[in-house]
């Protein structure tokens, strides 16, 4: 067999293993959340039907980077959508390479006012590039592929170019929908933002909760852990942090109210997977 056969067999080969992949990824009517172990931050990647992609935060450092060419296809260097919560590094930084690597369809942030080196870059880069941008607003709804929906519950009103006093507070809380599987996206949101979001008589209640603020104590009021009433939360913490995260009181609301609590400082990278009925741990 001459060397130009078997370049065409090679050739062949690696074209039908595309195809293969290709057919696979096209049939997906699964979910998968990832919460990313990225140290002390939050990054979170939403993979839909259809090759649909949403990023939720950054994280610290570039180690999201690495995370999404783990878990994405290598084909696909698309994200759909990108949202940041609010402007603190340990959300933000991540998201300026992100930008330089991936092409980003559309971006969802609250546009809050913050002096931060890395927020700055990220805002130009989306200029730069031309990417859509929507300031978060409770109301918003994106419709994604498979029947999926995504609903903005807070903030209440833009914070659009405004100085906050704590920046959490200002943190873009969603909500995602599949049939009849939920799931919780809450930021750093802190506890009078919870407490009024009740107050509003809005539906919180989920089958996974994403604990806002890494479990800090400030945050998570008992209130709100049984309005949304999870089957499962997810805490996005670093190992031996210097803040105490998460609190002790947190650990043992959800611990009393019987609710799987996964961690990355302890379990790594979570993957959630769900056919919009069961919810299952990959």
């Amino acid at each position: 067999m001459n060397n130009r056969v078997k370049i065409i067999i090679g050739l062949v080969i690696i074209m039908a293993g595309l195809l293969v992949i290709l057919f696979f990824q096209s049939g997906q009517d699964t979910i998968r959340i990832i919460y990313f172990n990225v140290g002390q931050g939050d990054s979170i990647l939403i993979d839909a039907p259809e090759d649909f992609q949403i990023l939720i935060d950054g994280g610290p450092n570039d180690t999201v980077v690495e995370k999404l060419g783990e878990y994405m296809p290598f084909y696909d260097r698309t994200i759909e959508l990108m949202i940041l919560t609010h402007p603190h590094a340990d959300h933000v930084n991540g998201l300026v390479e992100v930008l330089k690597r991936y092409k980003v369809k559309h971006v969802l942030h609250n546009y809050v006012e913050y002096k931060n080196s890395a927020y700055e870059r990220w805002l130009e880069l989306i200029e730069e590039q031309g990417i859509d941008s929507t300031v978060a607003v409770s109301g918003l709804k994106y419709s994604i592929a498979g029947g999926i929906e995504l609903s903005t519950l807070y903030p209440f009103t833009s914070y659009e170019g405004q100085e906050v006093d704590d920046l959490n507070s200002s943190s873009v809380v969603n909500l995602l929908k599949y049939n009849d599987a939920s799931f919780l996206f809450t930021g750093d949101i802190t506890g009078d933002k919870e407490l009024e979001i009740l107050e509003r008589g809005i539906n919180v209640s989920a089958n996974v909760l994403k604990v806002a603020h890494h479990g800090s104590k400030d945050s998570s009021i008992d209130e709100f852990i049984e309005a949304v009433r999870p089957e499962i939360a997810v805490i996005q913490v670093g190992a031996d942090n210097k803040f105490g995260h998460p609190g002790a009181r947190v650990i043992g609301l959800l611990e009393e109210m019987g609710i799987k609590t996964f961690r990355n400082d302890l379990d790594g990278d979570v993957v959630l997977e769900s056919d919009g009925q069961d919810i299952w741990q990959k």
